[in-house]
């Protein structure tokens, strides 16, 4: 009994770690899809510490935004070229934005509960230059597939509307909505981020929890800094 006590409380851990470590690696590393692609549309996918996100051209093809964005920034639709989307867990997106400030509470509330998720996003008025970016050419029919797998993952109103989730933000370009879906184990924003480019028949990798499966599969796309 005693022996089967001590599995559970070190010997499961320790086995579940390895056999995740050892996925996300494998999963990372595997890569499907075509990398190349007719270019009808152009699109990026930017990398920072944490979170990866998809970059595209700020139009009304996912939503009227004059009608979604705060009103104190509805000017930043005139100012701006570019719009960046990402997925991710609230608590996550709030509290933590580089490893260095990773919070075990938060980071443990994420993985094994369901917890709300939101959609990150920031009007640029140019490409970002403090991470690193992937510049994706990709046909017409393909940019409509990510567009709807991206509004597909939207909490809608009664309007049709993607709505606020709270006022926080980072800076002042940016804002939060309420998202679909919650965060765990094996859907974390970056597999998110990979299932969108597989929705656009990108090359992807398997399974990737962290980013740099991501930045792996893409990586002969990389800007120069």
């Amino acid at each position: 009994m005693k022996k089967w006590l001590y599995f559970l409380i070190i010997g499961f851990p320790i086995l579940f770690t390895l056999f995740y470590g050892s996925l996300s690696l494998v999963g990372s590393i595997l890569t499907v899809g075509n990398i190349g692609q007719e270019e009808e549309d152009v699109i990026y996918l930017s990398s920072a510490q944490i979170h990866t996100e998809f970059i595209l051209p700020l139009t009304d093809n996912l939503f009227a935004w004059k009608k979604v964005i705060p009103k104190e920034k509805i000017y930043l639709i005139n100012e701006s070229k570019y719009i960046s989307i990402g997925w991710g867990d609230r608590g996550f997106f709030y509290h933590i934005q580089t490893w260095d400030k990773v919070k075990l509470s938060v980071l443990l509330k994420a993985l094994f509960l369901k917890t709300p998720s939101v959609m990150h996003i920031n009007f640029l008025s140019e490409l970002p230059s403090h991470m690193k970016l992937y510049r994706i050419s990709i046909t017409h029919h393909n940019y409509q597939q990510l567009l709807s797998y991206i509004k597909n993952s939207f909490s809608l109103n009664q309007d049709k509307l993607p709505f606020l989730d709270s006022s926080f933000n980072y800076y002042d370009s940016d804002f939060f909505l309420a998202a679909k879906g919650s965060y765990h184990l094996f859907y974390s924003c970056n597999q998110w981020t990979a299932d969108g480019l597989k929705a656009a028949g990108l090359k992807r990798p398997l399974f990737s929890p962290f980013k740099y499966g991501i930045e792996w599969s893409l990586k002969d796309l990389l800007m120069s800094p």
